[in-house]
């Protein structure tokens, strides 16, 4: 439970927000037929393997960039080190 003494009038009114919410959404699952909500589930399964599928493409593309010798600034970076390390070896 919550301690009486931390109920400030803020608190309250959040809570009291949050059981409005949570209602409205109990009455629109209420409301909703067994295929809204196999669709509904279907449709937020499918957006995460969208999102998954493209993740791993970008991850694919990156390893080819780097597979290629494409790796940008880094790489110039770490010839400039080695070029000081030869000289003054």
């Amino acid at each position: 439970g919550m301690p009486i003494w931390s109920l400030t009038l803020e608190r309250v009114e959040d809570l009291k927000r949050q059981s409005k919410d949570k209602t409205m959404e109990l009455e629109n699952l209420e409301k909703s037929t067994i295929e809204q909500l196999w669709e509904r589930d279907l449709d937020a399964v499918e957006a995460e393997l969208d999102a998954i599928d493209q993740a791993d493409e970008e991850m694919r593309a990156a390893e080819e960039r780097l597979k290629s010798g494409k790796r940008g600034r880094a790489k110039a970076k770490a010839k400039g080190k080695g070029r000081a390390g030869a000289r003054g070896a």
